[in-house]
């Protein structure tokens, strides 16, 4: 009978001890120390210090996020935590697992913040023609660039997207004679929303290519003489006196780069337009009015 007490006190004793072996091993598993590092816009590197874990839990969320509603993550090493949102405050805890079961509190919440995500700025359209336009912009700070662009008044998301680098670049396969809006798109990074600039808009010039240049070469009593630089090889200068309005005056066409024209009036002011003549393809825009004082 005393045996049978004696044996039933040493497994009462041995079962304490082993619950208190146990006990003794969940609380020498310190809580981890975590340091953030690399904070750019839509990522951070965290590490810590937490020699006895084989793994740590991150859990981490927008700053004030209740815990156990966050996003875990278990690493055994330094970790990158991607797809964060520009220019935003967060909070990260952890706790080690320490193996068979052990594992530490969680620390108190570390707070960092992911940078700012400054937009591209300041466009304006340059260089035009029929069918190209080159564009220049400020650049800011942003994971990278894109433009969306279409005829004015386009809904965003239905243009044609193109990425874009550096400050300047150049549209192509435009449709002549027509207005375009250009949104420059700054893409922060992440789960961040790209970010759209107010649009830009520029006309792209007909077909039928415009003179250039276009002056005045003479002028006497009854007669000037006019010149321009052009790619097109037949043109139309209409003139009439000073406020006539156009398509009511004298054309006169010509298929070289300069005219004369004569039978003016003398110590008469004129107004004188250019434009070329395309064929088939129309005309182009008008250049002018050069107004010219015949002499006395």
């Amino acid at each position: 009978m005393k045996n049978g007490i004696f044996s039933l006190l040493f497994l009462t004793l041995l079962a304490a001890c082993s619950s208190d072996d146990a006990g003794n091993s969940n609380s020498q598993c310190d809580i981890p120390v975590i340091t953030i590092s690399n904070e750019g816009l839509s990522s951070v590197t965290v590490s810590w210090t937490q020699a006895d874990a084989s793994s740590v839990t991150l859990e981490y969320g927008e700053a004030g996020f209740t815990q156990g509603s966050g996003i875990e993550i278990t690493a055994s090493q330094s970790v990158d935590i991607n797809n964060l949102m520009s220019s935003t405050d967060y909070e990260i805890y952890a706790k080690a697992n320490c193996g068979n079961g052990g594992e530490s509190s969680f620390s108190t919440p570390i707070s960092f913040s992911t940078l700012q995500c400054i937009p591209a700025t300041g466009a304006d359209a340059f260089s035009i023609t029929d069918v190209t336009a080159a564009i220049n912009y400020n650049v800011g700070f942003a994971e990278s660039y894109q433009v969306e662009y279409g005829p004015t008044g386009f809904t965003i998301g239905s243009g044609t997207l193109m990425d874009i680098q550096l400050g300047q670049f150049q549209l192509t396969g435009l449709t002549p004679n027509t207005t375009y809006d250009v949104y420059l798109v700054s893409l922060c990074g992440g789960s961040s929303l790209p970010i759209y600039t107010q649009p830009i808009q520029f006309t792209t010039d007909t077909s039928c290519r415009t003179p250039e240049f276009f002056g005045i070469w003479y002028v006497a009593d009854t007669a000037v003489g006019l010149s321009w630089s052009a790619l097109e090889t037949a043109f139309e200068v209409e003139y009439g006196l000073v406020g006539f309005e156009l398509g009511t005056g004298t054309v006169v066409p010509t298929s070289i780069s300069d005219v004369e024209i004569t039978g003016l009036s003398s110590g008469t002011t004129y107004e004188f337009y250019l434009r070329a003549n395309c064929g088939s393809e129309g005309f182009s825009n008008n250049v002018g009015p050069l107004v010219i004082t015949t002499e006395n």
